[in-house]
C-alpha cells in the first residue's frame, strides 16, 4: 500500500470507537468505510471512514473524513503552473435524512458543511533561473449534498453506495460504494 494512505486509514481508524446508533434500534453504534471516485477535476479514487450519531430512525449525523490524490490538479486554479503532489482531505459533518423502506433498504439523502484541505508543490522560477518546488496549502470551506441507500445484509453490517457533490473552490462530485458496521458501543 502506499504511503500516502496510512494518514487517512490511521484517522478512520481513531474514528471507529467514536460511533453511535445505527439503522437497527437495537444496536446503538455505527461506523463506516469507503472507497470510489472523484470527478469533476479529474478522475482520481478516494478513501474514506466515517463514524456517527443517530438522532432517530429518520435521521443520522456523521463525521467523515477522506482523502483524494489529485496529481497534478489543485482546488485553486493555477494556469501555467506545474503542480505535482497535490492531496485533498475532506473533512465534513453530513446528516443522511433516511426513509426506511423496510428493514433492509433506506434511501437517504445528504446535506452537511465540510474543510476542505489542499496540500500540493507548484513550480516556479527562483532568483537564479533554477527551477524550484514552492509548498502550498489551501483551505477551503464547502457544502455537501447528495443521495444514497443503505442496504442492511443483516443486523450487524449493510452496504452504502452514494453519490455526493461537494461544492467549495470547485465543485466536483463523488461516487463511493461503503460498508457500514453497526456496533453495540456508543462513546
Amino acid at each position: 500500500m502506499h504511503k500516502r494512505y496510512y494518514v487517512p486509514l490511521m484517522i478512520i481508524g481513531l474514528l471507529l470507537p467514536f460511533s453511535a446508533r445505527g439503522q437497527y434500534e437495537s444496536e446503538p453504534g455505527e461506523v463506516g468505510v469507503y472507497a470510489g471516485g472523484t470527478f469533476g477535476n479529474g478522475a482520481h479514487p478516494f478513501v474514506g471512514g466515517s463514524a456517527g450519531l443517530s438522532y432517530s430512525r429518520y435521521a443520522i449525523g456523521l463525521f467523515d473524513m477522506s482523502y483524494t490524490h489529485l496529481d497534478n490538479a489543485t482546488l485553486r486554479r493555477l494556469p501555467g503552473r506545474d503542480v505535482k503532489n497535490s492531496n485533498l482531505y475532506d473533512f465534513n459533518y453530513s446528516i443522511h435524512l433516511r426513509y426506511p423502506v423496510n428493514e433492509k433498504w433506506a434511501p437517504y439523502a445528504i446535506v452537511g458543511p465540510s474543510v476542505v484541505w489542499n496540500g500540493y508543490s507548484y513550480g516556479t522560477v527562483g532568483a537564479n533561473g533554477v527551477k524550484l518546488y514552492v509548498s502550498r496549502d489551501d483551505v477551503n470551506f464547502g457544502f455537501h449534498t447528495g443521495a444514497g441507500v443503505r442496504f442492511n445484509v443483516n443486523e450487524n453490517w449493510g452496504i452504502r453506495p452514494e453519490v455526493k457533490v461537494v461544492m467549495t473552490a470547485r465543485t466536483y462530485v463523488v461516487f463511493s460504494l461503503g460498508f457500514f458496521f453497526n456496533t453495540p458501543c456508543c462513546f
